[in-house]
């Protein structure tokens, strides 16, 4: 365990991509400066740049937490929720429409009030959609007329691939 002091913080680091598709990480613990968290593919780790110079490893765990903290703006097409049945032995994705208020809050599209995190919204099913796998979940989602405007923005498109890979290790 880190001390009270220690403070994990991660951002991207534009300046040291390797590569197109590889955007690594920099930690900064607070007091300690800041250090490029390793990428397994990345070819600075295999011939020994980056990782070098990191403090002691930090967990996957740690890393997945941080991440989970920064903000991240909702989509305005609306939200998932998924779910897994496993009788059928597959993947559900219900997708349900919101509005984002000028706080960026979801809202309900027909009243206008904050949803509510608490299970007592109840809203309308607009979309539901199943797959067998992660991938052929996405697909129907993300790359065919089915799915077309249930996900505007890349990193909602990110989580979403995120949770239906959870989901299928879950039918396993």
């Amino acid at each position: 365990s880190r001390a009270a002091s220690s403070v994990l913080r991660v951002t991207p680091a534009p300046a040291l991509r390797p590569r197109a598709l590889v955007c690594p990480l920099r930690a900064v613990v607070a007091g300690k400066g800041s250090y490029p968290l390793p990428v397994e593919d990345d070819e600075r780790t295999k011939r020994g740049g980056a990782a070098e110079s990191a403090p002691p490893s930090f967990s996957r765990r740690e890393i997945d937490d941080e991440l989970s903290n920064r903000w991240i703006d909702l989509d305005p097409a609306g939200y998932y929720l998924i779910s897994v049945d496993h009788d059928r032995g597959v993947i559900r994705a219900a997708h349900f429409l919101n509005v984002i208020d000028k706080e960026g809050r979801a809202c309900d599209p027909m009243t206008g009030e904050v949803i509510p995190c608490d299970g007592s919204y109840k809203p309308a099913v607009h979309k539901t959609f199943s797959g067998r796998t992660a991938k052929e979940l996405s697909v129907k989602i993300l790359e065919s007329e089915e799915g077309e405007g249930t996900v505007t923005m890349l990193v909602h498109a990110n989580y979403l691939g995120r949770e239906f890979q959870r989901a299928e290790a879950c039918l396993v």
